[in-house]
């Protein structure tokens, strides 16, 4: 079950007037009028979406194999519903954000391998709006995403890469820090001096103090620590080591909660519509996608709540 003494907000908020007063104050320091108001209608809808979000995760960790995906997913969405709440106290607008905002190739090919199927974005529904209000990226419309590049990005996933001789990620620095370190052999791959990669991500930067140059590369100190790392960095949950695409063809500005929820997205699909490949892949354990599969759902069911806990940690 997900360990809630290592969440206290979401202990805290399974109570209608505790859920009230957190978003009252939520909303104060984001600026919105009429905070009392808003923070009353919302209270329990803000409530049951964490509520009913970690109660899928609960039932989607001892679940079997054949229903765990659909039950992350539906997890997964609730509880982006909840920050959006906290964030957007209108959502959803209109009818459209209830959408998936994301598709899938329904007919899988002959040969189908999970790691080359991909997912292409919408322009409506839960996972555009999520990306615009919670980490202020648009989203283009059709932009599609490949389950290699997705999962290359959650450093849990390394490991299983790294057996298959494959690395996509940089160790750069963590979390509670105030500097982070790019190597030379990072910045050749991108093709661009420290500068320019700095101008890249600044957004996601506190201020910068200095740039130093060392042995193997450039150690940038900043005023403040990485409290909660944006994309493009990714955090190791179990160490707080903090990574950075080693690929120039692996950067984007995908949260990973978000690349959590299109992973999740993919595989409750197929657990609903390629009923025979899924027999086959947890069944007979015939193709290579299921250690990966297996190790991305293991991963999923306790980075979630991680990141979701962390994200509306900093809201207050």
């Amino acid at each position: 079950m997900v360990n809630l003494t290592s969440y206290p907000i979401f202990t805290h908020i399974q109570s209608e007037e505790h859920a009230y007063r957190f978003l009252k104050k939520i909303y104060e320091l984001q600026g919105f009028c009429d905070v009392d108001a808003l923070s009353y209608q919302n209270a329990s809808s803000f409530m049951h979406a964490f509520s009913s979000g970690l109660a899928f995760f609960n039932e989607g960790k001892q679940a079997s194999f054949l229903t765990k995906p659909m039950l992350l997913f539906y997890g997964c969405s609730h509880l982006l519903k909840g920050l959006l709440l906290a964030v957007q106290p209108t959502y959803p607008s209109t009818t459209k954000e209830l959408a998936h905002g994301v598709s899938s190739r329904k007919k899988k090919k002959k040969n189908y391998a999970f790691l080359q199927d991909d997912v292409r974005t919408q322009r409506h529904g839960l996972f555009p709006v999520a990306a615009a209000s919670l980490f202020q990226q648009p989203i283009q419309v059709h932009q599609t995403y490949s389950m290699q590049h997705l999962l290359a990005l959650i450093p849990e996933m390394s490991s299983l890469f790294s057996l298959q001789g494959k690395s996509y990620l940089e160790h750069v620095g963590c979390v509670h820090e105030k500097h982070v370190t790019f190597s030379e052999q990072l910045l050749s791959r991108y093709h661009v001096p420290i500068k320019g990669l700095l101008q890249k991500i600044k957004k996601s930067l506190p201020p910068i103090c200095h740039l130093e140059t060392s042995d193997d590369g450039y150690i940038i100190h900043f005023q403040d620590s990485l409290e909660y790392p944006k994309h493009p960095f990714y955090t190791e949950q179990s160490t707080g080591k903090l990574f950075f695409p080693s690929r120039r063809s692996f950067f984007t500005q995908l949260d990973e909660l978000l690349i959590h929820y299109l992973v999740l997205y993919n595989i409750s699909m197929m657990t609903r519509y390629e009923h025979e490949w899924w027999g086959e892949t947890i069944g007979a354990k015939i193709t290579t996608d299921f250690p990966m599969i297996q190790h991305f759902l293991t991963t999923t069911t306790e980075k979630v709540p991680f990141l979701v806990h962390t994200y509306i940690k900093y809201l207050i």
